[in-house]
């Protein structure tokens, strides 16, 4: 529901991006201006219940298992659509 279906064969960056952007703003209740440097904790302040409620999102939407490292997790919004990429890409 909501959102275009984005296919991991065409996910640009900037694809990728519009869609996680999407999910923060449905999601998580953000607001505020986002770009590819803006950091998840200390820019839009999500905490743990809302970066858990992110990677779900993100996960559900794109069909994927983030399996970020748990003691760094991606930092900036640029680093989760980096990741994120990186795991529709691999097989």
């Amino acid at each position: 529901k909501g959102g275009r279906e984005v296919e991991p064969m065409d996910a640009t960056f900037q694809d990728l991006e519009t869609e996680i952007v999407d999910l923060l703003r449905r999601e998580c209740g953000i607001r505020a201006p986002v770009d590819r440097d803006t950091r998840l904790v200390e820019d839009l302040g999500l905490d743990s219940g809302g970066f858990l409620t992110l990677a779900l999102a993100v996960e559900n939407r794109f069909r994927l298992v983030l399996e970020e490292d748990p003691e760094r997790p991606p930092a900036t919004l640029g680093e989760l659509v980096d990741l994120v990429q990186a795991r529709l890409a691999s097989p």
